[in-house]
């Protein structure tokens, strides 16, 4: 995990656990916007990785198969690697983590 992946994957795990309660690092200074020890960087990295491994984000492929029950194949308007928001618009493509765009 490079450091930008890293950056987003601990924003994300924040968001996932506002309130802390499910987070790895409940019971820490998790802050990295302070000096930290090294010990503190490697346990902020190893853990934010763990968790990531076991929350992988929701693509726009599963959001579409919880909403709408199916996954539309070659019979229907959508393609099999990108569906249309009709509300929104945006071409979204199947593999690509779902980001809450109303569907």
């Amino acid at each position: 995990m490079d450091a930008l992946d890293f950056l987003r994957e601990y924003n994300r795990m924040c968001k996932v656990n506002k309130d802390c309660s499910g987070c790895p690092l409940k019971g820490t200074d998790c802050s990295i916007g302070r000096e930290l020890s090294e010990e503190e960087m490697i346990n902020i990295v190893d853990k934010t990785e763990q968790w990531s491994k076991k929350h992988q984000p929701m693509t726009n492929a599963q959001k579409f198969e919880e909403v709408f029950g199916f996954l539309p194949d070659g019979d229907y308007i959508f393609s099999k690697d990108y569906f249309i928001n009709a509300v929104k618009g945006p071409i979204l493509k199947w593999d690509e983590p779902y980001e809450g765009a109303e569907i």
